[in-house]
C-alpha cells in the first residue's frame, strides 16, 4: 500500500459479519446460512482482508499470551489450534494482524522490527485471560475505576497490585477489585514503582471498558466446518458469479486463454474458478530464480493433480547479479519485477500466443491500492496482446481459503509454517515477518542476505540497514528511520556501475527556422551498440572518423562524446525525437536481455542475444512499435533536465 503506512486504506467494502447466535463469521450476508438469524457487522480496521487463522497463527497468540501474561492466558484467550478466529491485516509499521473471535477483536498481533511479535490485547481478550494471568496485570482500586472508563490513564496514587515482572514499554492489562479486566495498554513504570510511587503515569491507558459494557462470556464453539455450512450459499454465489465472468471475457475478446499461476493460493483459487467454468487451459509459471523450492513442487502438484498443460518459462537472470548492476530493488523502485518475470511472461505468451491471450489472473481488490483501481479487466503495458482479468476481484482471502476447503485443495506448504504471502522469496513488498521467516527455514537465503550485507559495507549503511529491512525502500518511513536514527544514511555513497546523466536543451536555431534539441551523457558512448539501436529511429550510417551516427538526412546525431542532437519543425516533435533517441542510447548502453520489448515487434527483427537485445537492420521497419516500458530506461538512476529556453 502506498501512502502513510499506518493510514486506513479502503479498497472495497468491509465483508465481515458474524452470527451471534450460532457463534460464526458470515461473509457479507445480512441472515446466517445456517439458522437464518441477523447478523451483526464487525468492526475491522480497513482495508479488510479477512482470512482464517491457521494452526501456526494460534500457535502464535498462545506463545505470545503465556509470555506475556503468564502460562495459560493463551488458551484462555483462544481455546485451542482448531478454534473458529479470524484474522485482519491492518496497516502497521511492519505487520500486524487483528485477532477476531465472538464477532469482536479480541487482541491484535504486531511485528516491531526491533524486538519481534507482540500481542496487544483488547478488553475482551484481555477479560478472558484476566482470571488465569499471572504477568503483566495492574490492579486499580475501586474509585478509580470511574476515571479510567472515562478514558484517563492510570495514575500511581490508584494503584493497588502490580506483577513485579512487568518493565516500562511492556502491554499490560488493568482489572479491577472483582479480577475483570478495564483497561490494557502500555507500561509507563516498572511493576515495583507503580505501587510504591505516589504520583505520575503508571498506564497509559489504549482501549478501556465503558461504563455498563457487557462482559459476555465465550459462546458456543464452532468448527470451520460449520463456518462453510453457513456461508455456502453466498460462496456458491461468488463462484458461480466467477464462471459466469470468465466466460463473458473468454467470448467477449475471442483469444486464446491460459491461466497465470504463481503456486499461491489467489492463483490456485482462481485456477479452480477457471475448470468450473468448463476450460482447460494450459498453466504458465514462470520461474524467477528466486521462488521457494517448495512453490515450484506445488505447481508441477497442481498442473498433475488437474491433468493441465504447464508451461514453465525460466529467466535468463540471476537475480543478485543483476541486483550488483540496479541495485536493491525496493518498494518504489522494482525493477526485478521486470527483468525476472515480465520479460519471461512475454517472452512465453509470444511464443505461445503471436496474436494475444486471455490470461486469467488471481488479482483481488483487497491486496493493494493499484490492484484495486485497476478494474477486472486490463491490458498490461509491459506484456503486449496480453488481456488480464481476474474472476475474484471482489474476494477477500477469506473467500479464496473458505473455496479451497470447500474443494479440498492442498495449497502450498509454506502456508502452514505462517507465511502470509507467497512469492520471491528477496520480495521487497513482503513485511519483514515474513522475510525474517523465511531466512529462518529457507537456506537459499543465506545468499541474498550475504549481498545485502556487502552493499550496505560498500555503501556505508550500518548493519541495521540489512536488519531492519530498510533495503526495501529507496525512502525509508519516516517511522522505521525513528526506530535506528542514521541506518539509512550512506556514509560513503555507491556509486553504480552504469551511472548516465543527461542534460537536455531545446531551442529554435535562427539560420533555418527549425527546432535543434541537444543532450549529452557523462561518459563515452558505444558507437557500435548505438548505431545499432537507433536503426529503431531510421536509416543509419556510421561516420568512424567523425565518432558519430547519424539518422536518417540528419534528423538524429549521436556523438561518442555522448552528445546527441535532433532536429524537426516544431519545438516538440524534436523534443520527442530527442527523448526517443535518448532511450535508444539507454538501452543500447544498458540493456539486460530482459525482453519484455521483443514481442512488440511486428517484423520479429528483435530478438535476445547473450542476455543483450539485438536489432537486425534488414527486417527492421523503424516503425517504432518497440518503444513502451523498459526495465533499464524506468528504473535505473538516469536524470534529464530540460531546458526549455
Amino acid at each position: 500500500m502506498s501512502g502513510d503506512p499506518l493510514g486506513q486504506v479502503r479498497l472495497g467494502r468491509l465483508k465481515l459479519r458474524w452470527c451471534q447466535s450460532c457463534n460464526l463469521p458470515i461473509l457479507d450476508e445480512g441472515k446466517c446460512g445456517t439458522c437464518g438469524g441477523p447478523t451483526v457487522k464487525v468492526n475491522l480496521t480497513p482495508p479488510g482482508d479477512i482470512r482464517p487463522a491457521r494452526r501456526v497463527d494460534i500457535q502464535r497468540v498462545h506463545r505470545l499470551a503465556d509470555e506475556q501474561f503468564g502460562p495459560g492466558a493463551g488458551r484462555a484467550l483462544v481455546p485451542d489450534e482448531e478454534s473458529v478466529v479470524v484474522l485482519n491485516k491492518a496497516p502497521a509499521d511492519d505487520r500486524m494482524d487483528e485477532v477476531i473471535m465472538e464477532s469482536a477483536v479480541i487482541a491484535t498481533m504486531r511485528y516491531d522490527p526491533l524486538s519481534g511479535w507482540h500481542l496487544l490485547p483488547r478488553i475482551g481478550g484481555a477479560n478472558r485471560m484476566a482470571k488465569v494471568a499471572t504477568s503483566g496485570v495492574v490492579q486499580i482500586s475501586e474509585d478509580a475505576v470511574p476515571f479510567i472508563e472515562g478514558g484517563a490513564s492510570v495514575l500511581a496514587p490508584g494503584v493497588v497490585a502490580a506483577s513485579l515482572d512487568i518493565g516500562s514499554g511492556d502491554q499490560v492489562m488493568v482489572i479491577d477489585h472483582e479480577g475483570k479486566a478495564i483497561a490494557v495498554g502500555v507500561a509507563r513504570m516498572l511493576g515495583k514503582e507503580m505501587v510504591e510511587e505516589d504520583h505520575g503515569i503508571c498506564v497509559k491507558v489504549r482501549h478501556h471498558r465503558r461504563k455498563g459494557d457487557a462482559m459476555p462470556d465465550p459462546g458456543l464453539q464452532g468448527t470451520w466446518d460449520d463456518v462453510i455450512a453457513a456461508n455456502e450459499a453466498h460462496m456458491e454465489r461468488m463462484i458461480d458469479k466467477g464462471k459466469r465472468f470468465v466466460l463473458r471475457v473468454a467470448e467477449e475478446e475471442g483469444l486464446p486463454v491460459a491461466v497465470s499461476f504463481s503456486g499461491g493460493k489467489d492463483s490456485l483459487a482462481l485456477l479452480l474458478v477457471v475448470l468450473e467454468a468448463g476450460l482447460n487451459p494450459p498453466v504458465v509459471f514462470v520461474d524467477t530464480g528466486i521462488e521457494l523450492p517448495e512453490t515450484v513442487e506445488h505447481v508441477h502438484d497442481v498442473a498433475r493433480r488437474h491433468d493441465l498443460e504447464l508451461i514453465i518459462e525460466e529467466t535468463e537472470h540471476d537475480f543478485v547479479e543483476l541486483s550488483a548492476v540496479f541495485g536493491p530493488p525496493s518498494r518504489d523502485y522494482r525493477w526485478c519485477c521486470k527483468t525476472q518475470k515480465l520479460g519471461p511472461v512475454a517472452r512465453a505468451l509470444n511464443n505461445r500466443f503471436p496474436g494475444g491471450m486471455v490470461t486469467f489472473i488471481g488479482q483481488r481488490r483487497y491486496e493493494s491500492g493499484p490492484r484495486s483501481r485497476s478494474g477486472a479487466v486490463w491490458r498490461n503495458p509491459w506484456v503486449p496482446g496480453q488481456v488480464g482479468a481476474s474472476p475474484i476481484q471482489e474476494w477477500t482471502a477469506m473467500h479464496v481459503w473458505l473455496y479451497l476447503r470447500m474443494r479440498n485443495e492442498e495449497s502450498n506448504p509454506w502456508y502452514d509454517l505462517g507465511l502470509e504471502r507467497i512469492g520471491c522469496y528477496t520480495c521487497p513488498a513482503s513485511d519483514l515477518a515474513d522475510l525474517k521467516l523465511v531466512e529462518e527455514h529457507y537456506p537459499g537465503y543465506a545468499r541474498w542476505r550475504t549481498f545485502l550485507e556487502e552493499w550496505a559495507e560498500a555503501s556505508g549503511h550500518d548493519e541495521r540497514w540489512v536488519e531492519l529491512g530498510m533495503w526495501r525502500f529507496h525512502n525509508v518511513p519516516k517511522s522505521l528511520q525513528e526506530m535506528a536514527p542514521g541506518a539509512a544514511e550512506a556514509t560513503e555513497g555507491l556509486a553504480p556501475t552504469f551511472q548516465l546523466t543527461f542534460e537536455m536543451d531545446v531551442r529554435a536555431e535562427e539560420a533555418d527556422g527549425a527546432f535543434v534539441a541537444r543532450g549529452s551523457f557523462d561518459r563515452e558512448l558505444d558507437m557500435a551498440r548505438v548505431a545499432e539501436l537507433l536503426t529503431i529511429l531510421g536509416e543509419t550510417r556510421s561516420d568512424g572518423e567523425a565518432g558519430q551516427v547519424v539518422v536518417g538526412e540528419g534528423e538524429v546525431i549521436a556523438q561518442r562524446d555522448g552528445t546527441l542532437v535532433a532536429r524537426g519543425e516544431t519545438g516538440k516533435i524534436t523534443a520527442d525525437l530527442l527523448e526517443r533517441a535518448r532511450q535508444l542510447v539507454v538501452r543500447a548502453e544498458l540493456c539486460v536481455g530482459c525482453g519484455v520489448c521483443v514481442p512488440r515487434c511486428p517484423t520479429g527483427a528483435l530478438a535476445t542475444v547473450e542476455k543483450r537485445v539485438r536489432v537486425d537492420q534488414d527486417t527492421c521497419i523503424h516503425c517504432g512499435s518497440c518503444f513502451g516500458p523498459c526495465a533499464v530506461v524506468d528504473f535505473p538512476p538516469v536524470s534529464v533536465m530540460v531546458d526549455r529556453g
